[in-house]
């Protein structure tokens, strides 16, 4: 398939679920509700926790709440990159309109990306308004222009990175028909290990070891640094760009390989 008819297919796509949510709305309604008791809620934490005056909350300007503030939106972006592909595609298999579109002339690559292409944009545009409700809270922001390139770098290629790993479980889906635990288990170590909720100094050497490695991380650092200080670390973007230079590609691989394989042995439209 030629790049033309793949952007075709992902427009598509994107179109078709624009449409179906806009006949939606009341999700909308709830979700910006749903931020805001979040909001309110950590902010009240937030009072709480400055009290105790944690040494790693001094460096941000607006205590915990701007640091946990930065965790919350990134995970909600991020969660959503790596279980979405996964959740729609498995949607479709029990629905047969996988096995439909994929014996189309649409790119199995297409045909993924398009699935859940929605669905993650949805979740940077909820992610950057969560950032943006925010402000009124006390959040204040760097105004540099080296901290708003990292933002967007950062936020650009964890969801980039995710969306690989998402992609990765979901050709997973394809042949073996289950995942859900999987991405289930990823998502609590993601908020668990990252540094999304607390500083990583409070866990114990090991697991402090364990969360330090992670992508997510790394792209937290990035986020929180430039937004909160205006300061970019150069070095975490570099590992960003570079994780994600390679597994995006891999991941959209190892799903053509996945939807050929399932093509092979007639279990397609199986679940």
């Amino acid at each position: 398939m030629t790049p033309g008819w793949t952007w075709e297919v992902l427009r598509a796509s994107l179109r078709r679920d624009w449409l179906t949510a806009r006949s939606y709305r009341l999700p909308w309604v709830m979700e910006i509700a749903g931020t805001l008791f979040t909001l309110v809620l950590f902010f009240y934490v937030g009072r709480l926790v400055d009290q105790a005056e944690v040494e790693a909350l001094a460096a941000y300007d607006g205590g915990y709440f701007a640091y946990v503030v930065v965790g919350l939106a990134l995970l909600r972006i991020v969660q959503s990159a790596l279980t979405a592909f996964t959740t729609t595609i498995r949607q479709q298999q029990t629905t047969g309109t996988l096995e439909a579109a994929l014996s189309a002339a649409a790119s199995p690559r297409a045909v993924i990306l398009g699935s859940a292409g929605y669905v993650v944009l949805r979740a940077m545009v909820t992610g950057v308004a969560m950032l943006a409700l925010a402000v009124p809270f006390g959040l204040r922001a760097s105004p540099s222009v080296e901290g708003v390139v990292g933002v967007v770098a950062g936020m650009v290629l964890l969801v980039i990175l995710f969306a690989a790993l998402g992609i990765g479980v979901a050709a997973f889906t394809i042949v073996f028909k289950q995942a859900g635990p999987l991405t289930g288990l990823l998502a609590q170590a993601l908020a668990l290990l990252s540094g999304a909720y607390f500083p990583l100094d409070l866990l114990p050497g090991w697991l402090r070891v364990v969360g330090e490695a992670l992508p997510f991380t790394w792209g937290l650092d990035v986020v929180r640094e430039s937004l909160l200080t205006g300061e970019v670390p150069i070095d975490r973007l570099s590992l960003l760009a570079v994780g994600a230079a390679l597994l995006f590609p891999a991941s959209l691989w190892l799903a053509t390989k996945a939807v050929a394989r399932a093509r092979s042995n007639g279990s397609l439209g199986h679940y």
